[in-house]
């Protein structure tokens, strides 16, 4: 995704360079194992292929080589890609993963009762989950929802804002296709700093590329 957001304005020595960096990528978001990653990465797959008509030449020539990589991975390490995708009933650790899921928006709603309105501060979710202990006390695992937490109403204006900024041009409609299914099935990249790094870099490359799109239609 990085490589498609960077790879309008270089040379091709550079490009060639961003689509093995952007392999790279595809990779190292296959082996995270995280099923939401996997989803937004087949979602932006299909959205851009959809879309091709639209795309530059080497655009659609990286979009076939991410693909391919994602293809290959998948069909190599099949036997534990089943075991995350469609996890049998002997699965424990998935049958806890979705039980503290579930769970977790049993304590969202209950936390919300008392802070719909200015949420209960940057980081402080958890220790307002009351009776939770240990283990239990984890973010619910959908970023929209972690947000609308801990900022409030002020939390929901910041997505409105950002998905209408980002509404016309294809380039950030894609990459808040991406985002989208990681946002709802997890919480990191609100809750971990990791995933703070990778959602604000993302963002502000999808409002660079919209404002050197708008330049370069202006120029026109």
């Amino acid at each position: 995704m990085f490589g498609w957001l960077l790879h309008n304005k270089h040379t091709l020595g550079v490009k060639k360079n961003i689509i093995y960096f952007s392999l790279i990528v595809t990779g190292a978001l296959f082996f995270s194992f995280s099923r939401a990653a996997w989803l937004g990465f087949v979602i932006w797959l299909i959205v851009l292929w959809w879309q091709r008509l639209q795309l530059r030449e080497s655009q659609v020539t990286q979009l076939k080589y991410a693909a391919l990589t994602f293809g290959i991975l998948t069909v190599l390490f099949f036997p534990m890609v089943s075991t995350r995708v469609a996890p049998s009933a002997t699965a424990q650790t998935e049958q806890r993963s979705v039980a503290e899921r579930i769970a977790g928006f049993s304590q969202f709603k209950s936390v919300m009762r008392d802070h719909w309105f200015a949420g209960t501060g940057l980081g402080a979710y958890t220790t307002r989950l009351f009776g939770a202990t240990g283990d239990t006390r984890t973010p619910v695992h959908a970023a929209p929802l972690l947000v609308f937490a801990e900022l409030g109403l002020f939390g929901v204006a910041l997505i409105v804002t950002i998905a209408w900024l980002s509404r016309m041009r294809i380039s950030t409609r894609t990459v808040l296709l991406a985002l989208i299914p990681i946002a709802l099935f997890d919480h990191y990249l609100f809750s971990l700093w990791s995933g703070q790094v990778v959602l604000f870099l993302m963002l502000f490359q999808m409002f660079q590329i919209r404002d050197n799109d708008k330049a370069d239609d202006n120029q026109q």
